[in-house]
C-alpha cells in the first residue's frame, strides 16, 4: 500500500477516524430492537433482563457433560441425571421463556466490557438444556409442549443474533440449527394434531420474518475494531486469537503503531461496507464479492490484516453469510413441511441459495429441498445434514419398500 503519510497524520489529528467510529456505534444503537412475540401480548422491557438471569443460573451447573451427551444423542447419555439437572435448574428455562415474551430483544451494548462475548460462554449451554427439556417432553408424548419450547428457543436465538457481534451471531445460528433439528423430529406422523400444526406454521412464519441478518454483525464488529483502534489496543493480537503473536508496526508505516492501526480500521471499514451490502444480492453474486474481498485481504501488506485473514481461513468452514443462508433455508423447509402436514398445501418460498425451494409431493408424503451452498439443483439428492448436495426435508408416512 502506498501511503500519503502527511495526509494520514492530518486525518488522525483531525479526528476523522474517531468520528467514523462514533457514527458506527450510533448506528448500532439506533437499530430497531423491538420485535413481535410468538404468543399472547408482549411484556414491557428487554428480553436480556431475563436471559441474563437464565445465564447466571447456567453458571451454577457443575456437571455439563450429561447435557451434551443427550443433545449429541450419545449412547452413554444419562437421562435420569439430565432430568435431575432440569429439576434443579428449572429457572434457566423459565427465565429464557419469559424473556422471549418481552417486547424488546436487543443484546445490551457493552463496548468496553465486550459483554456479548462474556455471555457467549453460556448461551450454548442454555440452548442445549432447552433442547434436552424439549427432547424429553417429546419422548414423554408431549409433542406440542416440546415444539413450543423449541420455537421459544428460536426466539432466543434471534435475540442473540440480532444487531450483535460476529461471535454472538454465529452462535445464534448454531442455536437455530439445534432447534430446527428437534422440530423436524416433532413433525413425524401422529405426534401433532392439525390444530397444533397450524399454530406452529403461524409461529414459524413469524420467526422467518424476524430472522437476523449478517449485515449488522459485520458493521458492529467494525465499530468494535474502531473502538480498539482509538484505545490503542489493535496492535496486540493475543487478546483476539490465541496463538497469534503481536503485530509490531513495519517500515511501511514508518514504524508508527497509530498509522498501522488506522490503516487496519479503515481497511476493515471498507471491506465491511462491501461485504454487508452483498447480503441483499443473489447467492452467486455475493460469493463473487466475498471472493474478491478475501483476495484483497490476502494481498494486504498490513500485518494485522494478514493475521486476521489467516485466522479466518483457519477457523471458518464457510462465510458467515453462508451460515445465515443455510439457517434460513432450513427454517423455510420446516415451514413448507408444517403447512403441508397441516392442510395439504405447499408454500411457494424463496430459496436463500437459489430461486425457489423445490418439492415433490406424492399423496401424504412431501419432499422439499434447497439447492444448498453449491447453488446446483441435484434433484433432491441429499439430506438434512450439513454439506449435503441438496438440503432435503421429507415428511409423511414411510414410503413402502420397493418391490424386487
Amino acid at each position: 500500500m502506498v501511503y500519503s503519510y502527511p495526509a494520514k497524520v492530518v486525518q488522525l489529528l483531525g479526528g476523522a477516524d474517531k468520528r467514523r467510529v462514533e457514527a458506527l456505534i450510533r448506528a448500532a444503537e439506533a437499530r430497531i430492537a423491538d420485535r413481535p412475540v410468538l404468543r399472547g401480548e408482549a411484556l414491557p422491557g428487554n428480553a436480556w433482563e431475563n436471559y441474563d438471569l437464565a445465564l447466571a443460573e447456567v453458571r451454577k451447573i457443575t456437571s455439563r457433560a450429561p447435557i451434551s451427551d443427550l443433545v449429541n444423542r450419545n449412547a452413554r447419555a444419562d437421562i435420569p441425571v439430565v432430568r435431575k439437572i432440569l429439576e434443579t435448574h428449572g429457572a434457566v428455562i423459565d427465565q429464557m421463556r419469559r424473556g422471549t415474551r418481552r417486547a424488546v430483544g436487543q443484546v445490551p451494548f457493552e463496548w468496553e466490557r465486550r459483554g456479548d462475548e462474556y455471555r457467549s460462554q453460556f448461551t450454548m449451554i442454555l440452548a442445549q438444556l432447552a433442547v434436552c427439556r424439549a427432547r424429553l417432553d417429546l419422548q414423554d408424548g408431549r409433542a406440542r409442549a416440546a415444539s413450543d419450547l423449541l420455537l421459544d428457543l428460536c426466539q432466543f436465538a434471534r435475540d442473540l443474533g440480532h444487531n450483535s457481534s460476529h461471535t454472538s451471531a454465529m452462535i445464534s445460528m448454531f442455536i437455530y440449527w439445534l432447534a430446527f433439528e428437534d422440530l423436524r423430529d416433532a413433525l413425524r406422523p401422529g405426534r401433532l394434531s392439525p390444530q397444533d400444526l397450524r399454530e406452529i406454521d403461524r409461529e414459524l412464519a413469524l420467526i422467518d420474518r424476524i430472522f437476523p441478518d449478517v449485515q449488522a454483525s459485520i458493521l458492529n464488529d467494525t465499530a468494535d475494531v474502531g473502538r480498539r483502534f482509538l484505545r490503542g489496543e489493535l496492535l496486540i493480537m493475543k487478546s483476539d486469537f490465541s496463538g497469534l503473536e503481536s503485530c509490531p508496526p513495519t517500515w511501511r508505516y514508518l514504524w508508527s503503531g497509530p498509522l498501522m492501526a488506522a490503516d487496519t480500521f479503515e481497511f476493515q471499514d471498507r471491506m465491511a461496507l462491501r461485504d454487508a451490502g452483498a447480503e441483499a444480492l443473489s447467492w452467486g453474486e455475493e460469493q463473487r464479492i466475498m471472493t474478491e474481498s478475501e483476495a484483497e485481504r490476502g494481498r494486504s501488506a498490513n500485518p494485522i490484516v494478514q493475521a486476521w485473514s489467516k485466522t479466518r481461513v483457519a477457523f471458518s468452514a464457510s462465510t458467515p453469510s453462508c451460515t445465515f443462508r443455510d439457517g434460513r433455508a432450513r427454517l423455510r423447509l420446516l415451514r413448507i413441511a408444517t403447512r403441508f402436514l397441516a392442510c395439504d398445501e405447499v408454500l411457494d418460498l424463496d430459496d436463500p441459495f437459489g430461486s425457489k425451494l423445490r418439492h415433490e409431493a406424492a399423496g401424504s408424503r412431501l419432499k422439499a429441498w434447497s439447492v444448498g451452498a453449491d447453488g446446483r439443483d441435484d434433484g433432491g439428492a441429499g439430506d438434512w445434514a450439513r454439506n449435503a448436495k441438496d438440503l432435503v426435508l421429507e415428511v409423511g408416512p414411510p414410503s413402502p419398500p420397493n418391490p424386487r
